[in-house]
């Protein structure tokens, strides 16, 4: 007899982004399909995909089918951003990291920014006028209207670093997503970020 978990079922769309190349990464659409590869942009979210009929996403590589991720896909769930990686820099095993956003308009809408600190690092500042605190794996939205500096700093051996400078402008017909990733050197504390826009 199956489980509940595995007796529910979900219906999700979601895009999948990476800050890193990756190739040969695909899902099942529905549990009885074939394995569908997923296209991963370099500066941009992926084109939307179709997940019917089960409750866990599961990303696989596409010519062995061995699970790389394993997603659980909350009841409410109905649109989703797939952010993939990064692993950590001594980390050699094939599991891939995945924060799953919830991309409904609802959650975040025209004009406004949200921020997600992957970086592993606790980050205090401002995004314009308005001061933001993000802890490891927390987001914030933001209401931005013309460019908006973004400044955040961190903390180490009691001494406060600049970790992120970066200036952001929305359309009014445009959100964004900031994404904050960990430093490209090792014990740098100068984070990585990438912006996406959407409509």
């Amino acid at each position: 007899m199956a489980s509940d978990r595995e007796a529910e079922t979900r219906s999700l769309t979601f895009a999948v982004f990476s800050a890193d190349p990756i190739e040969g990464l695909a899902y099942r659409p529905h549990p009885k399909s074939p394995l569908k590869a997923l296209q991963f942009y370099p500066t941009g979210r992926s084109p939307e995909y179709q997940l019917q009929g089960s409750a866990r996403l599961i990303l696989c590589d596409v010519a062995t089918g061995s699970p790389r991720a394993d997603v659980e896909i909350p009841p409410d769930l109905r649109r989703a951003l797939l952010i993939v990686g990064p692993k950590s820099g001594k980390n050699s095993s094939r599991r891939l990291p995945v924060t799953l956003l919830d991309d409904a308009r609802s959650a975040w809408s025209a004009g406004e920014l949200k921020i997600i600190n992957l970086s592993g690092l606790s980050l205090t500042g401002s995004a314009g006028p308005q001061s933001v605190a993000l802890e490891p794996a927390a987001t914030a939205n933001l209401r931005v209207s013309g460019p908006a500096n973004i400044k955040l700093r961190t903390e180490f051996s009691g001494r406060s670093y600049l970790a992120c400078s970066e200036t952001v402008s929305l359309k009014e017909n445009e959100r964004g997503l900031m994404i904050l990733f960990p430093p490209y050197y090792p014990g740098s504390l100068e984070v990585q970020s990438r912006m996406l826009t959407d409509q």
